[in-house]
């Protein structure tokens, strides 16, 4: 305890129980031992001091262990006395902190952190990417290869087709129109060139078809 005032005092007990003010102090001295009440963590044994106001504070209610992290209810009697723990283990203080909050939960709830020795949670490796296969070149094409159809001369022929196909359109419109059949001269222009396209590209998209179902039966294979 200490007194208001310019001088601080300090205080002893004596065997009769009356307290004895001595001659004024630099350092204010309490005496702790009426002011504070210990009592230990029942799950592992932790010892705790705690003061007069948080003990009415936080009286009945269920606290968390700053140590093992298990909720048990705080009451007022302090636990039973046991053997002094090592010296290197400091006496924990119970001002709640952002790290261990002090609230009211159920009984049994899940600790807000990892318990020691606990094993880290297993890693996925991350999945390998493979490469898809390249199509060979232009350039190192053989006769082989196009034999063995490795080598696909679709699209080239494709775009053979199309540029024939325009050409025999624009052919047929000046034919037709050379010979006084102007409308339907018209229309062949028009509307040949886009039905000679229209079937190319359904053709493409066919060949790329094909093309994708292959890498993904090579990639299968590879694994």
């Amino acid at each position: 305890m200490t007194a208001a005032g310019v001088a601080e005092t300090a205080c002893f007990l004596h065997g009769g129980g009356r307290v004895t003010i001595l001659k004024p102090l630099r350092q204010p001295v309490r005496c702790t031992m009426a002011e504070t009440v210990e009592f230990r963590c029942p799950h592992c044994n932790q010892l705790y001091r705690l003061g007069r106001e948080q003990l009415a504070r936080y009286s009945g209610k269920t606290i968390n262990c700053r140590k093992c992290h298990q909720p048990f209810t705080f009451t007022e009697a302090p636990a039973p006395q046991v053997p002094s723990e090592p010296h290197e283990q400091a006496f924990t203080s119970m001002t709640p902190t952002p790290q261990v909050p002090v609230h009211e939960s159920a009984p049994g709830a899940p600790p807000s952190m990892p318990t020691v020795g606990e094993p880290p949670p297993e890693q996925t490796p991350a999945p390998v990417e493979t490469a898809a296969p390249r199509r060979p070149a232009a350039g190192g094409t053989t006769l082989g290869d196009v034999l063995t159809f490795r080598y696909m001369i679709t699209p080239v022929a494709i775009q053979v087709i199309f540029w024939i196909g325009v050409a025999v359109s624009l052919i047929t419109a000046i034919t037709l129109i050379s010979q006084g059949r102007i409308i339907h001269g018209v229309v062949t222009i028009i509307f040949g060139p886009v039905l000679v396209r229209i079937y190319c590209e359904i053709l493409i998209v066919i060949f790329r078809v094909y093309d994708a179902l292959r890498e993904i039966r090579d990639e299968l294979r590879q694994r």
